[in-house]
């Protein structure tokens, strides 16, 4: 256990961090933060917290900014202790519904865990969730639902069960970065999760002849963001002329102007010229699956791919936080994290998010009869033509 000193050190650095290099304090408010931080320190020396419980506290205080490159990383013991369940919940048209479950019956509505009710469970839950919109936060906090201390049990009620699960699943499993499947009439669905060097490398392995492809999905509704340079080229591969990327603006701090009463500034650059890549571009038919998980570099793909043009956006608004992460060490083994970036777009703000061309939502018919009716529409499109 840390001492009550080491406590205040580390939530001290993290504070710190955040005052200095956090780029949306326009929009956000730095007396409500400090508040916010006196409110910390007090509880650090009032209440007796364990390493996870330290952590909890500063994730709910980072939360607050309503920014998920602005939160903190558990140290490797705490997330070493804890589990979650093999089970998957969704949430369709308000209700919270089984999704896969080895025991629970899907499509079983869930009414509670562990006795409180679900919108109790999840709203307390979406408190230590840093998210720039409700949606995103409502999003991991279902992801999140099956949490606790590794090998407890998990009450479950349901409209027609009463069940107990336990937390035997590893959490923090590394998924597979990108899925391509080939589809009916030389048409790809490609499904990225995280953007990595290896994206591209499944990707050409696939589609051998890029330019007889009748159609391309790209799935980005799980992408949570990743190696930009990465997600980058794969754009460069659809762009059918140059495309200048957004722009960004990040904070300056100069002790010599805080000495003289000035104000802090930023910094602003103009994002670079983005040239097609002539030896495997794609010109056909290009369908972008977009939602509330679609974030970081997710986001700047469908981003750009939607300014320069190039692609129709399926499905449901980002979570709009396309921030460039600075990542620090804390005391006990964790890891702070601060947005540092803010995009050079008026319309694109913290929060809002990249709104699609064609709204669709998962609705109650199409999860029972397993449809993926977003999935549907960007493929009825491709086959209009």
């Amino acid at each position: 256990m840390l001492s009550k000193t080491d406590q205040v050190l580390c939530a001290a650095t993290l504070w710190r961090e955040v005052c200095m290099n956090f780029p949306y304090w326009s929009i956000r408010s730095l007396d409500d933060w400090n508040v916010a931080f006196r409110d910390l320190v007090e509880r650090c020396l009032n209440d007796s917290w364990g390493l996870a419980d330290l952590y909890d506290e500063m994730a709910i205080f980072c939360a607050k900014l309503e920014d998920p490159h602005t939160t903190v990383i558990p140290p490797a013991e705490v997330m070493a202790a804890r589990g979650t369940v093999a089970d998957v919940f969704v949430e369709i048209e308000g209700r919270i519904l089984v999704g896969e479950s080895d025991v629970l019956h899907r499509g079983a509505e869930v009414l509670a865990i562990d006795g409180v009710p679900i919108e109790t469970f999840l709203e307390n839950a979406s408190k230590r969730i840093a998210g720039s919109s409700r949606a995103y936060r409502r999003a991991i906090a279902l992801d999140r639902l099956g949490w606790g201390i590794r090998g407890t049990e998990m009450l479950v009620e349901t409209r027609t069960d009463v069940i107990i699960l336990r937390r035997t699943v590893d959490i923090g499993v590394p998924v597979q970065s990108c899925v391509v499947h080939p589809y009916t009439d030389n048409t790809f669905i490609i499904k990225v999760c995280h953007w990595d060097r290896t994206v591209l490398l499944q990707i050409h392995d696939c589609i051998k002849d890029w330019r007889s492809a009748r159609g391309i999905v790209l799935d980005l509704r799980e992408c949570r963001g990743g190696d930009l340079v990465s997600a980058l080229s794969l754009l460069r591969m659809f762009l059918r002329q140059p495309h200048r990327l957004v722009g960004w603006r990040s904070p300056q701090y100069v002790p010599y102007w805080r000495g003289l009463g000035w104000p802090g500034t930023f910094v602003s650059q103009e994002g670079p010229l983005l040239e097609p890549n002539k030896d495997t571009v794609y010109h056909g038919p290009l369908a972008v699956l977009i939602g509330a998980k679609t974030v970081s570099a997710g986001e700047n793909f469908a981003w750009e791919i939607k300014r320069a043009g190039r692609a129709t956006l399926f499905g449901e608004p980002t979570s709009g936080a396309m921030g460039a992460p600075f990542s620090f060490p804390l005391i006990g083994g964790g890891v702070g994290l601060v947005s540092t970036r803010a995009p050079d777009l008026p319309e694109m703000w913290l929060g809002r998010g990249c709104q699609p061309d064609v709204f669709v939502q998962p609705t109650l018919e199409s999860f029972f009869a397993q449809r993926d009716c977003v999935l549907d529409g960007a493929l009825a499109w491709i086959d209009e033509g």
